[in-house]
């Protein structure tokens, strides 16, 4: 034999040090050739799934905060549609009772005036 021990087959070679670079294509190309083609894919198939599992909960979240804005103003909006509405029926009582009046003025019988 060449010095290797019959385990050795299945000995992984030692990880580098992170050192927050890429991986290059040597990396690649022996990490496939160390776990299999197969396993990798699943592997980016697993990544893949989370990532888009965790961008769904994103924008879940922010559909969720901003229709509680959106909320919140169609709440305030109505309010002072409320508020508004409310000045609104004062001011037509006043003028209906206004027009009441002068409506029992204009048709009251006529008082003859003197002349002076």
């Amino acid at each position: 034999m060449d010095g290797r021990r019959s385990h050795d087959f299945f000995d992984f070679p030692e990880p580098p040090a992170p050192s927050g670079a890429l991986m290059g294509t040597h990396e690649w190309v022996e990490l496939v050739q160390t776990l299999g083609a197969p396993l990798i894919f699943a592997g980016v198939c697993v990544w893949f799934i989370k990532y888009m599992y965790d961008q769904q909960i994103q924008n879940t979240k922010e559909f969720f905060e901003r229709d509680e804005k959106q909320e919140a103003k169609l709440y305030e909006l109505a309010d002072k549609s409320s508020e508004a509405l409310g000045r609104v029926a004062g001011a037509l009582g006043a003028n209906t009772s206004t027009m009441e009046v002068l409506i029992s003025t204009i048709t009251s019988t006529p008082t003859r005036r003197r002349k002076q």
